[in-house]
């Protein structure tokens, strides 16, 4: 008899047994009766048999973090705060703050539009295809953005140092956006031993990084794709200049103070990519862990309360270690915009981009309309915790969806 027969009969007998202690006997009400009495038996068989189910073992997920390596990305995403540093005391009067602006700007457009052109090429055709479109993209932007700082420089009439610090600032983020994309963070850390010659020895890094590879133009699709990346590089440069450039239109000294806070919030990003990456792999264990929606909604909440107060206290040690290195009392500027900026990288992780850039557009113009009514440190605070309260409040109620996750 086989297991199916087996089965049959066992069943066929406990249908049986549960009639005849029904006082059903007959065999034609057996047969009359025997097809709605399976399922009344089936039933209670199921309520009485005790539920043992398997421990579900979340499989591995892809989020993996490395807190060495992100570490070291803040530490080299800080170095073109730290070069502004070293030439504070000339960057005043409003010809070289205009230089500031447009160098940090198309440093931070630039670098997003390269960053999100290799990772997505990385994803889908691996390492050289990211070389190719990375190599092609950052000879086709950098030439012309370099060249506008130069000349731009040179018809502001700015100091050649400063001049050479804003383009070498330039050039510095776009190679090394090129190396960091491409997984070669030792070898740009390496490069910083040249010192003033830094942003030449990262040139090479990048190209050493390329080897082997033609250099490919991006097709039109990966552009339109990469352009909310260059928009949110734009608008994030300008929030971040926002008081430096300010002060910088000031005779007075002082831009040295508002510039010191840029380098500790730019250290902090290797921390807000290392909390990217918890947050991710906790709400892919939360995921496979939670048996409703409910449960999922709450860990993935709870995950995001942690990640952003961990990034806020990693935040409030820098800024109390910059104190310290530069004594200038900690601003609550900084304070307010580094956890904002955690937020719109943590949403724009999850393909969130719209959003994100028109938040942090809207708190660029109520910055700039609100100049002539306040200090620019009091409108920065002020639009950086609008920012922070709006995207948070965004982030809680969106990603708690467990499609997005997936």
């Amino acid at each position: 008899m086989n297991s199916a027969h087996a089965e049959a009969a066992v069943d066929s007998y406990e249908v049986a047994a549960v009639l005849e202690a029904d006082g059903v006997t007959d065999v034609t009400a057996r047969e009359r009766h025997g097809a709605e009495d399976v399922f009344d038996l089936a039933d209670r068989l199921f309520r009485q048999t005790p539920r043992q189910p398997q421990p579900n073992v979340p499989a591995e997920g892809p989020w993996r973090a490395k807190p060495v390596t992100h570490v070291l990305r803040g530490v080299l995403f800080g170095l073109p705060a730290l070069a502004y540093l070293t030439v504070a005391d000339r960057i005043t009067g409003p010809r070289a703050a205009v230089l500031l602006v447009v160098s940090v700007l198309l440093s931070w457009s630039a670098g997003q539009g390269l960053a999100h052109l290799g990772h997505a090429r990385l994803s889908r055709t691996g390492r050289n295809g990211a070389a190719a479109v990375l190599s092609g993209a950052t000879l086709a932007v950098g030439v012309p953005a370099v060249a506008v700082v130069a000349a731009l420089g040179f018809a502001l009439g700015v100091p050649a140092v400063v001049t050479l610090i804003a383009a070498g600032q330039l050039v510095y983020v776009l190679a090394a956006t090129v190396a960091l994309v491409l997984g070669r963070e030792w070898w740009l850390l390496a490069a910083l031993a040249a010192g003033p010659a830094a942003p030449l020895a990262a040139v090479v890094v990048a190209g050493w990084s390329v080897r082997g590879v033609r250099p490919e133009r991006p097709a039109r699709a990966e552009l339109a794709a990469a352009l909310p990346a260059v928009a949110f590089g734009a608008v994030v440069g300008g929030l971040l200049i926002f008081t430096p450039a300010l002060r910088a239109l000031d005779p007075q000294p002082g831009a040295t103070g508002t510039l010191a806070v840029l380098l500790p919030l730019s250290v902090s990003m290797g921390a807000a990519e290392w909390l990217l990456y918890r947050y991710r792999a906790a709400t892919h264990h939360a995921m496979a862990v939670s048996r409703t929606f409910r449960v999922f909604r709450r860990r993935a909440n709870a995950a995001l309360l942690r990640a952003s107060a961990t990034y806020v206290a990693v935040l409030a040690v820098l800024l109390a270690a910059g104190a310290v290195l530069t004594g200038e009392l900690p601003r609550a500027e900084p304070a307010l915009i580094g956890p904002a900026l955690f937020l719109a990288l943590l949403l724009m992780s999850f393909g969130i981009r719209g959003p994100v850039v028109l938040a942090c557009l809207a708190a660029l113009v109520a910055s700039l309309a609100l100049m002539p009514f306040a200090s620019p440190e009091t409108i920065q605070a002020g639009t950086a915790a609008g920012l922070l309260i709006a995207l948070y409040a965004y982030a809680h109620l969106t990603l708690r969806r467990a499609q997005l996750h997936l």
